[in-house]
């Protein structure tokens, strides 16, 4: 039989392609249909959402009377999605654009959030049930039919195991790893997910969303918006660490958070839950999700973003991926005259490419990046920026002032997870132990315990003046307990607390006294607003002391000798690492008591003497 070719698209016409899958019983070989329609002439389709799956494993289809072959798991999906009485009309990006025709895919990638938009449905295919689909799906829709008629009653800080039994949510009887594998499927991490999943999230209720967006497993389907309600669960839960520990036992679901890390899907809801979205946070989360074309972790995020971004990047599958990222970063500094899009926590980098672009370094971004609200240096940010590129070397060069070298790191304070830990994985589903767990059987409980211990180690050679710096170093000299009360400065009982846990002085004699010093102990730790903050803000980061004694946190790949240095236009701290050519970004940084009066008292007052030139290579 001989092979289907594509007809030419018309971008002047604003057409597309729409495939209509023909009738047939469910053995049938499916029969499929493209033709050309107008984006503007609002036809009747539906989108999928799916992940293409293996390249190498493909089945044969027949499309326009011609034989093609498409990925297992379209062909699955499409078998799925056919009806034994009617046609259905689909927009699939794998069929619909010409995959090899880099100037159409250039010019139809750019609509593809309004291909999602003005689709009538959009139905997300997660594959197969396979063992965990049909458990895992009534688990969620049942979570997040009860959260929902509790959600708005609660404030933020409201949610507990009591809480979620109130809501009729018995936690313990909830078969959490059957779900944590659900949402780890593949599915989840594609990138392009982000943008098909957000466009029905604006202002979406239940009944818009169960009627827009269906997530679709084996035979069964639900609402999409029942898995943002599970979602939003877990992201409190996070946040919320203290009231799911009892006793010195870790209640579910952070047991499941702690032992398996937060679920991908989780972290998909994050992406796309608020539009238009920062693209500089896109940019940073984008390393945590997979695309075919390393060109897709930038142009999948362009739909999601202001249109005064998104105008800034034109997509252009034949460049090299680094120009892309070069361009589009020296556009964005410019255009909005800030280098607030290089504040990133780096986990490593291996000297290829510019250090100051996320695809040259592996950076860390979840569980929150720092937020500009709580860590922010607004005397530099005010400062004229005065940026040069260099368009042979890819040097960029900014003007600072250096604070001074890093003398003394302790950390990180490791939370990465190695993704074979994950379910969906390599490893066995059977499940933990389902027996209370202690928290400090934890594998981040133990991490946050051991870099605590080597801090407490240093804390107790300081002076009493130089420990309160250090103390209120380790939360940013913030309380972040109550999510809609940040409090700053630190509260005073702050340091009763952390002398306490570093043995500096006795625990109180009327804290639970009838109980054993060890159960003490751990009571008193798990019931610290100070131990939560510091796990809060030390986490995947380092502790650092400069030459010039200011005390602070850093990012993961902190080293000694590296310098930290206030960058004019980046709005917070960075640390930078000499080389022969210039220096390296290592990533964003907080510093104890640097108040932008008095850290730029001279400069301001016309003694630039301090300011220096950076050549960040």
């Amino acid at each position: 039989m001989t092979t289907f070719s594509y007809d030419p698209i018309s971008a002047d016409l604003g057409q597309f392609r729409l495939l209509t899958i023909q009738p047939g019983s469910w053995h049938a070989i499916l029969e499929c249909r493209l033709e050309n329609a107008v984006l503007g002439q609002k036809p009747f389709y539906e989108a999928l959402s799916y992940t293409w799956g293996d390249a190498n494993n493909k089945r044969p289809i027949i499309l326009n009377g011609f034989s093609w072959h498409v990925t297992a798991n379209l062909e699955c999906a499409l078998r799925h999605l056919r009806y034994e009485d009617k046609s259905r009309v689909m927009w699939i990006d794998a069929l619909c654009i010409n995959q090899n025709d880099m100037r159409e895919k250039s010019e139809q990638v750019p609509k593809m959030w309004d291909i999602y938009a003005s689709s009538k449905k959009v139905v997300a295919w997660l594959g197969l049930a396979g063992p965990d689909g049909d458990a895992a799906m009534e688990g969620i829709q049942d979570l997040g039919q009860k959260w929902s008629k509790v959600d708005e009653e609660l404030p933020l800080v409201g949610i507990s195991p009591d809480t979620l039994r109130q809501a009729g949510i018995q936690v313990s009887n909830i078969a959490w790893w059957p779900i944590w594998t659900f949402l780890n499927r593949p599915y989840w991490r594609r990138i392009w997910v982000i943008q098909e999943l957000a466009t029905y999230e604006i202002g979406a209720t239940a009944a818009d969303d169960g009627d827009k967006v269906v997530i679709m497993c084996g035979t069964k389907s639900m609402s999409k918006f029942w898995i943002g309600g599970f979602c939003s669960i877990i992201l409190l839960v996070t946040k919320l660490v203290a009231n799911f520990i009892v006793d010195g036992n870790v209640q579910e679901p952070l047991r499941t958070i702690a032992t398996l890390g937060v679920p991908s899907a989780v972290r998909m809801h994050l992406a796309y839950m608020n539009h238009p979205a920062d693209l500089g946070f896109l940019l940073h989360l984008a390393p945590e999700f997979e695309a075919t074309d390393p060109h897709d972790k930038v142009y999948a995020l362009l739909g999601l973003v202001s249109k005064e971004e998104s105008s800034l990047i034109i997509p252009d599958y034949s460049k090299p991926i680094e120009s892309v990222y070069i361009e589009m970063y020296r556009s964005l500094i410019l255009y909005f005259k800030t280098l607030r899009y290089l504040l990133f926590n780096r986990v490593s980098y291996d000297g290829q490419g510019p250090s100051w672009i996320p695809c040259a370094t592996k950076t860390l971004c979840f569980r929150f990046p720092w937020t500009p609200d709580i860590v922010q240096l607004k005397a530099t940010a005010k400062v004229t920026l005065d940026i040069r590129f260099d368009n042979l070397m890819h040097h960029l060069t900014a003007k600072g002032i250096e604070i001074g070298f890093l003398d003394v790191i302790i950390g990180p304070n490791s939370q990465i997870q190695a993704p074979s830990a994950l379910p969906g994985g390599s490893v066995s589903t059977a499940g933990p132990p389902q027996r209370a767990q202690p928290i400090d059987e934890l594998p981040s409980a133990i991490n946050n315990q051991k870099f605590f211990c080597q801090l407490c180690a240093f804390g107790r050679t300081l002076s009493k003046n130089a420990r309160e710096c250090f103390w209120r170093a380790l939360v940013m000299d913030f309380d972040l307990t109550d999510l809609e009360n940040r409090i700053t400065p630190a509260p005073t009982h702050f340091e009763e607390e952390f002398e306490v846990l570093a043995g500096i002085r006795a625990m109180p004699a009327n804290f639970e006294p009838d109980l054993p010093f060890k159960t003490r102990c751990q009571h008193w730790c798990t019931s610290s607003k100070f131990f939560r903050n510091f796990v809060e803000c030390t986490h995947n980061r380092c502790f650092f002391r400069t030459s010039c004694n200011k005390m602070g946190l850093g990012p993961y790949d902190s080293k000694q000798g590296d310098v930290v240095v206030a960058l004019f236009g980046a709005g917070r701290f960075v640390v930078l690492r000499p080389t022969f050519k210039g220096y390296e970004l290592v990533g964003d940084a907080y510093i104890q008591g640097a108040e932008d009066e008095k850290f730029l008292l001279a400069y301001s007052k016309g003694d630039d003497s301090d300011m220096k030139d950076f050549v960040i290579c």
